[in-house]
């Protein structure tokens, strides 16, 4: 099976389309399927962390090429781009979480708290299914394995991790630096990692302070996250991934569609919002630090957040766009674990409507 995926990067558009596009085509490539991707040359661009991944990139759709799918996870493109591609792909998966434009698509795929059906039926074609919810979460395979291996938080906070993605153009990663300072604790440590926009000034500002370490990018957060007892960062899958580890997190939506998400979020008690990054000063950073340290990890809490997503989204994904009329069925008897499966199958919103009894 052969897959195109088309997403992008740059310093305004952050990185977080093609770190999720590289999860899901890391997770069909392992089930046999040949990826390849599109995106544009910009500035900040992950072109090379897509060929690092071993994917083929094009800056244009390759002529001549037919594809069993076509992936969009791309907030500029709509209806018109995906009737243009129907001419050499066969089925189109559409990820997004804007609902502000109409798609022609088999499988659209909103891993938000926030997505809802009512916000795309009027949206897409009459055959597009729609994979909504945190279930679905493009989160990169090792979060599973790291969530099941890691505890809730409990007690102390001694290391505190900030990160506000790889386009963080605000500085809210300095902002966030200078309000641990305030807090005059040499006895915690802060982990930071810089994007490319501030990278020279962060490091100048940790250079002469021993517990403040600057680290490089790496291929999964996961890792440090488990390690870590305090976590300060952006919306968006950032939130998803730090949940999952079981993070309380401090949160700061930095682009406007995380806004509702992170309101969403806050109100499910998942994260400490601190509202939208030009309404959040260092002092407003300052005094959510003290109060966390103060206070320490709540594990009811944390084991809350542990129940957002079970890191396990994109292997669903990836099964559900594997199948075919030649995928076999195979039938078992039914087991009290299947309880909370069969609820949800029984609720399904599209099963109700043809049910005899609709309540």
């Amino acid at each position: 099976m052969k897959i195109l995926f088309r997403a992008d990067a740059s310093v305004t558009i952050g990185s977080g389309h093609i770190v999720r596009t590289i999860t899901l085509a890391n997770a069909l490539r392992s089930r046999g399927a040949e990826c390849s991707f599109v995106c544009e040359r910009l500035e900040g661009n992950l072109t090379k962390l897509v060929e690092t991944q071993g994917f083929s990139i094009f800056d244009q759709t390759p002529e001549n090429c037919h594809f069993d799918y076509l992936v969009v996870d791309h907030y500029q493109l709509d209806i018109q781009y995906e009737e243009k591609m129907r001419s050499c792909c066969e089925k189109i998966v559409v990820i997004d979480d804007l609902a502000n434009r109409r798609h022609n698509a088999e499988l659209l795929l909103d891993q938000n708290a926030t997505a809802s059906s009512e916000n795309y039926r009027s949206l897409v074609n009459a055959n597009c299914a729609l994979l909504l919810g945190t279930k679905y979460a493009l989160l990169q395979s090792n979060y599973a394995l790291w969530r099941d291996q890691t505890s809730v938080k409990d007690g102390a906070i001694k290391t505190i991790f900030v990160y506000f993605g790889a386009a963080d153009r605000d500085n809210l990663t300095i902002r966030t630096m200078l309000a641990f300072c305030d807090l005059l604790r040499d006895d915690l440590t802060l982990i930071v990692m810089p994007s490319s926009e501030n990278r020279e000034s962060i490091v100048r500002l940790a250079a002469d302070r021993s517990n403040i370490t600057v680290c490089e990018r790496v291929d999964s957060l996961a890792p440090l996250l488990a390690k870590c007892d305090l976590v300060v960062g952006a919306g968006g899958t950032s939130s998803l991934e730090r949940c999952a580890m079981g993070h309380y997190a401090i949160v700061i939506a930095i682009a406007d569609n995380q806004i509702a998400i992170s309101e969403e979020l806050s109100k499910q008690g998942f994260i400490d919002y601190l509202g939208y990054k030009d309404r959040v000063d260092r002092q407003a950073i300052f005094h959510a630090l003290k109060t966390r340290i103060s206070s320490g990890n709540d594990p009811q809490k944390s084991a809350h957040c542990k129940t957002l997503t079970d890191a396990r989204g994109v292997d669903r994904v990836a099964n559900i766009m594997l199948l075919n009329q030649n995928t076999p069925l195979i039938a078992r008897s039914a087991t009290a674990d299947d309880e909370a499966l069969i609820f949800e199958w029984a609720n399904d919103p599209l099963t109700r409507a043809n049910s005899f009894n609709q309540g």
